[in-house]
């Protein structure tokens, strides 16, 4: 099969909105949402035995990006893969889903026409594993190369513009074990570099307020330079998202799920130490013990925050779409940074504004409105509504 797309310019961001009950579920069908051109040139589709993938594998030549997961497989699912590649087990089946294909991709104007393996690591990964190991299954090293010269499977190749579109498109089309929050945030820190400008057009508006709030401060104060509370913002932010993708899930956490707060409140000691250990490597002693501990106090104030919001609005039975509330605590930590509020009034600030959005769309009527409605809140609502169009 063989299919042309043109290029054209795109604009991924897709939301469902499933009702049950008197309980509204937001559900993000994707994790990411950005701007940009999203090109195929060509799709093909291909049979082939799985032991010359197997082969190609092992030389080093289908390279592993860095969005794909480690061998994640179970000794029981491996075992049923190797049943059904030897025979032994249903047409199709593996644990009740479709086998699905290898997918590979290269990315266009690569000059050495790189292989990428884009899905299905798992099931190579398994397979090199009975092929040079065959004894531990029962079987002869000719026997297991006899199996996989036997057994084809569909090699399904593309032509993307980027990385990041690979994997976008892996969140997509993988039929096996998806990606965890923690391989999906490695993947985006690793093509960090290409994902400037769609970050700069995303939040543009949040960009803009931290700008205009940054610009009043340094006419202020004069002691702070945007340009490091920008820095240490993203930094901390970053960092914020990979341990949590590390340790839980980061749709749970950002929906408000009860356990998963109390995780992030109990585990954020040790786990956090041990994740940021490398990332502090290259740093003096002091100055990672500063990193460190200004991180700790970073993700206390999250936790606490996220504690505050879900104690409060959650006897109304109301949940906040994902993307409102990033922003806004995007705005709050960076406030937070630059000393603009107390430590007790930036979680305040946020939850008020929350707590009046919230008592605004169950009662659309001016009487509903806080009679002390911080004035700061005012400057919010723009950005709320912004992204209610997103």
């Amino acid at each position: 099969m063989t299919a042309t797309i043109c290029k054209q310019e795109i604009i991924i961001s897709i939301y469902a909105y499933i009702f049950h009950s008197k309980n509204c579920l937001i559900f993000k069908l994707r994790l990411l949402c950005c701007t940009m051109k999203y090109t195929i040139i060509k799709e093909s589709d291909s049979l082939h035995p799985l032991f010359y993938i197997v082969q190609d594998f092992r030389k080093g030549k289908l390279k592993i990006p860095e969005h794909q997961r480690e061998q994640a497989w179970s000794d029981e699912k491996i075992l049923l893969w190797i049943e059904r590649i030897t025979g032994q087990v249903g047409e199709g089946l593996l644990s009740g889903r479709p086998l699905g294909a290898i997918a590979t991709y290269t990315i266009i104007g690569d000059a050495n026409r790189t292989v990428w393996l884009n899905d299905g690591l798992q099931r190579l990964t398994a397979s090199r594993l009975y092929v040079d190991n065959p004894e531990q299954f029962g079987h002869t090293s000719d026997k297991a190369e006899q199996y996989l010269k036997e057994y084809e499977i569909v090699v399904q190749h593309r032509y993307y513009l980027s990385h990041e579109v690979a994997m976008i498109e892996f969140q997509l089309m993988n039929n096996g074990t998806h990606l965890t929050p923690h391989d999906f945030y490695k993947g985006i820190i690793a093509y960090m570099p290409h994902y400037q400008s769609f970050w700069c057009s995303h939040f543009k508006w949040l960009h803009q307020a931290i700008e205009a709030q940054s610009q009043r401060i340094i006419s202020k104060a004069g002691k702070v330079k945007y340009s490091t509370i920008h820095h240490r913002r993203r930094h901390d932010y970053l960092l914020y998202h990979r341990w949590l993708a590390k340790n839980t899930d980061v749709m749970r956490i950002l929906s408000f799920n009860q356990g998963a707060i109390d995780f992030v409140a109990v585990k954020h000691g040790k786990v956090l130490e041990q994740l940021l250990v490398k990332n502090l490597q290259n740093l003096g002693q002091d100055k990672a013990s500063q990193a460190l501990d200004r991180f700790k106090r970073f993700i206390i104030k999250q936790t606490d925050l996220v504690k505050l919001t879900y104690e409060k609005l959650q006897p109304r039975q109301k949940k906040l779409p994902l993307t409102i509330y990033r922003w806004l605590l995007e705005v709050a930590v960076w406030q937070h940074q630059c000393h603009d509020l107390t430590e007790d009034d930036w979680q305040t600030f946020v939850h008020d504004f929350l707590k009046y959005r919230v008592d605004r769309q169950k009662t659309p009527s001016s009487e509903n409105k806080p009679k002390n409605v911080s004035p700061r809140l005012g400057s919010l609502h723009k950005v709320y509504d912004v992204c209610q169009t997103i």
